[in-house]
């Protein structure tokens, strides 16, 4: 209900739960090793800019419609994603 409530919401009836033919993002996630790492400044936007990132330790998977996106905090090659568009998923 974490996820299913608020998808619900905003009319993306294609998320929320685990159930065949609907989209899923899971997060596999060994709790005891669970860590949040040091903050950094990564300088890689256009022009030279600068974003703020904090990394974490402990998530064994990411899945994205089936596929592993990143194992053990690493990215993988696979990308499943898309852009999204609310009025894609709109429920009437």
């Amino acid at each position: 209900m974490l996820t299913q409530r608020p998808a619900s919401l905003y009319g993306f009836a294609d998320r929320g739960v685990l159930q065949v033919g609907k989209l899923a993002d899971l997060n596999l996630i060994d709790l005891q090793a669970l860590k949040i790492l040091p903050p950094h400044i990564a300088r890689d936007l256009p022009a030279g800019g600068k974003r703020f990132l904090q990394g974490a330790q402990g998530y064994r998977y990411t899945i994205k419609s089936g596929q592993i996106t990143y194992r053990d905090s690493m990215a993988t090659d696979a990308l499943p994603g898309r852009l999204l568009k609310r009025s894609e998923h709109r429920v009437s």
